[in-house]
């Protein structure tokens, strides 16, 4: 195993973060179930796809554990409210 000094550090982005995408430390996968927002720091809970068990973690604490996003995890399924506040804002949206 790498010494941690020798590990690259991976800045997880918002879209990282978002309920249903999914993370990866090289060995297990996680499932993003949802994040909050306290203040200046960001709290997500995850889902091991293997195990099924549930965590919560501070998104720092996950880029201090080398957890980064998947490539093409960004498919995800859109919340009604997400889907009403992007609309209000631009109802051409669906288009």
């Amino acid at each position: 195993m790498m010494p941690s000094f020798l590990r690259r550090r991976s800045r997880l982005s918002e879209r990282d973060l978002t309920p249903d995408t999914y993370l990866t430390d090289g060995r297990d996968l996680f499932r993003v179930i949802s994040n909050f927002v306290i203040g200046r720091s960001v709290l997500v809970w995850l889902e091991n796809c293997v195990t099924l068990e549930a965590h919560a973690r501070a998104a720092r604490e996950l880029e201090a554990m080398g957890i980064r996003g998947v490539a093409g995890s960004g498919t995800r399924i859109v919340s009604p409210r997400s889907l009403s506040s992007t609309l209000a804002q631009d109802p051409a949206a669906l288009r």
